[in-house]
């Protein structure tokens, strides 16, 4: 087809050509930079000239039964190829629209979804069919781009969220990995430089090859983790040892330290999407004993991990439970993850039980063995409140139940995924955790117990991690929010005081007299500085988390801080440095809070005592950018307000930052 010029477009001052960008295509969508296992193959298709139904609403992609619109691209395919038949939709896509010199990167995923029909009266009917729903994953305008190497780096930033999804908190199909992904089929990883002579060979089809190519020193930490999960994805059981040796060699030439796994394990789970469940977390376990096995890790290193995991999952499973929410249980791989997590652990505690017994060590080492064994303690009690727990015959959502998957995978039926009155299965059911506890994990419970003395511990049996994105609250409702993603800690006392008494009533592990006291701790005598929650006028977004939702938990939560990989982020996206030279940021790398003030579009920064410490103004007179999928505010933040510490004192005085001095705070 004939090519249309940079001048062509009619763009004054685009910086790359058409040709240019074409180019960068070619080298991002080459199939050097895909994983593709088993008996599915690809297909690639450059640059061919179509015309399809197009239409973009609030970021979402209308199909041809919702719009009548048509639009004429350049694009690059990648089609999968089964059994000799080649899919109807490519799973992943390039599309150049030369009219307007924007690049979008689309995915389709194999829906069961419902058309319309006429008889032979002309009345129009319904009926379920299977075909492919397209989705868009981002866009890209060239005019904002003046190298290759930066459109390169957005181009595989997209495609890599168009298999991952686009989302570490799937709620939308759009956030979800395509199925190939999730069960070990299909990948892509764009480390690799433009021009690279990675890119230039051909697919890649092994758990060694995805090794020795995928895994890049300039890979983000992010790549790095979501190649480990689909290493494990991808390979059998019964080859893990192997492949796991092969990782860890190549983990070391590419200039890490083995002692960094257990952070890009911890990396991989607050990424991972669990449903449809499927042998991963069992690979996990199986990985975590061979790397002890041989010595890349050591036992308190496996030990800290299961520790870490299991307060995670807890924190999580107190904040978002199965009876409001995870469609009123009926997602509930959290749940299954909590029993695989814990049975290891009791395995873990019995091979070397003077990593969790307290003994006269020194108080760092204390400390250690008492928050192991508060994962134990956390992890038992909700694994134990959820004995019995009615759910679907697999975990789902109702999205995710549209998906076409191949066996074992079965649809769940509707009314199951929502009436929980409709199931007949039982979470756990004729598994008694009891029949795992051997004598040194009950010890460990037992002093676990007596850990609640500690008001750290009393205050554990009540926290939880919420969500929130504040900065998108100019968006529509049902339009896709990929702003930035806060999380917060948060207490609540009236969970805490329930969860002591089902120790003590149902689970018989605190005596009456200690119950008694440990109540009055809890309920008179501990401190647990927070801020209430935000309760301003925000308008319901569905399919985006809110702090709203902890309302729905218990009306008692106050927040203590924002996590530390919060504010990191947060620090990384929007650039405080012209602030930090008129006044004091220290306490942002301490602790900090970073909460939706009381009026839209604002935002309070509190220091580790909660001390309101800054003000920001969301400044939406430009609007929302995207880079890599992540969307922020072009004209950044504007300051509306400061305040110091007073020497000696525990008040604070406003700065005077004059408006003309303090402008934009970030700039994208």
């Amino acid at each position: 087809m004939a090519h249309a010029s940079a001048a062509a477009v009619g763009r004054p001052g685009l910086s790359l050509t058409l040709d240019q960008a074409r180019q960068a295509i070619l080298e991002a969508i080459s199939p050097g930079r895909f994983f593709v296992r088993g008996s599915t193959t690809a297909e690639w298709e450059h640059g061919i000239a179509e015309e399809i139904y197009w239409e973009v609403f609030q970021t979402h992609l209308l199909d041809g039964s919702q719009t009548r619109q048509r639009r004429t691209f350049e694009a690059w395919n990648v089609y999968q190829v089964n059994r000799g038949c080649r899919s109807a939709e490519p799973i992943v896509s390039i599309k150049l629209d030369t009219a307007v010199a924007v690049i979008h990167v689309v995915r389709a995923v194999l829906c069961h979804a419902w058309e319309a029909y006429s008889d032979s009266e002309n009345v129009i009917l319904g009926r379920e069919t299977v075909k492919w729903t397209r989705e868009l994953i981002g866009s890209i305008d060239l005019a904002e781009f003046c190298d290759i190497e930066s459109l390169h780096s957005e181009l595989t930033g997209l495609l890599f969220q168009a298999v991952v999804g686009v989302s570490r908190l799937p709620l939308t199909s759009v956030e979800a990995p395509l199925p190939g992904f999730t069960l070990g089929e299909f990948g892509y990883f764009g480390a690799a430089a433009p021009g690279s002579q990675i890119a230039k060979v051909l697919v890649m089809r092994c758990p060694e090859e995805l090794i020795s190519r995928g895994l890049q020193q300039g890979a983000s930490w992010l790549e790095k983790a979501k190649l480990l999960e689909l290493l494990l994805r991808a390979t059998a059981p019964e080859k893990l040892p192997e492949v796991a040796d092969s990782f860890g060699a190549r983990w070391e030439a590419t200039g890490h330290d083995c002692r960094q796994l257990p952070d890009l394990l911890r990396a991989m789970f607050e990424e991972v999407a669990l449903s449809p469940y499927t042998d991963f977390v069992e690979k996990v376990l199986k990985l975590l004993r061979h790397l002890e096995e041989r010595v890349r890790l050591s036992t308190a290193d496996i030990a800290d991990f299961f520790s870490y995991l299991l307060r995670h999952i807890v924190r999580h499973l107190t904040a978002y439970d199965l009876v409001t929410f995870h469609h009123r249980g009926a997602n509930y791989p959290d749940a299954l993850l909590l029993d695989a997590a814990l049975k290891g652990y009791f395995d873990l505690i019995e091979r070397r039980p003077e990593l969790f017994l307290a003994s006269c060590g020194d108080d760092a080492t204390e400390r250690s063995r008492r928050l192991r064994r508060r994962a134990l303690r956390q992890g038992l009690l909700l694994r134990r409140r959820y004995e019995g727990h009615l759910v679907p015959d697999a975990p789902t959502s109702p999205g995710e139940n549209l998906r076409v998957l191949p066996p074992p995978f079965v649809r769940v039926p509707d009314e199951q995924i929502l009436d929980p009155s409709k199931r007949s299965k039982k979470l756990y059911e004729n598994d008694p955790l009891e029949a795992y506890l051997g004598e040194h994990a009950r010890a460990a419970l037992q002093q676990s117990i007596l850990d609640l003395h500690h008001p750290p511990e009393l205050r554990e049996l009540g926290m939880a991690v919420f969500l929130d994105r504040p900065l998108g609250v100019f968006k529509q409702p049902g339009e896709r929010d990929q702003t930035l993603l806060l999380s917060y800690e948060a207490f609540s006392r009236s969970i805490a005081v329930d969860r002591l008494r089902f120790l003590t009533v149902s689970l018989g592990l605190v005596e009456e007299r200690a119950y008694q006291a440990l109540l009055q701790n809890l309920e008179v005598e501990l401190v647990v500085p927070g801020v209430a929650l935000p309760a301003g006028p925000v308008a319901a977004r569905p399919g985006v988390v809110s702090l709203d939702d902890a309302w729905l938990v218990a009306r008692d939560f106050v927040l203590l801080r924002t996590t530390r990989r919060a504010v990191q982020d947060f620090l990384r996206q929007y650039d405080l440095s012209p602030l930090a030279r008129r006044c004091s940021l220290d306490y942002l790398a301490v602790a900090a809070l970073i909460l939706r003030g009381s009026s839209p579009g604002q935002l309070t920064i509190y220091d580790d005592r909660l001390r309101k410490r800054l003000e920001l103004e969301m400044n939406f007179r430009e609007g929302y950018a995207v880079r890599r999928g992540v969307e922020y505010l072009r004209a950044g933040l504007r300051v509306l307000g400061s305040w110091e510490p007073v020497t000696n004192t525990e008040q604070l005085k406003e700065q005077d930052l004059r408006p003309d001095q303090v402008e934009v705070v970030f700039r994208g």
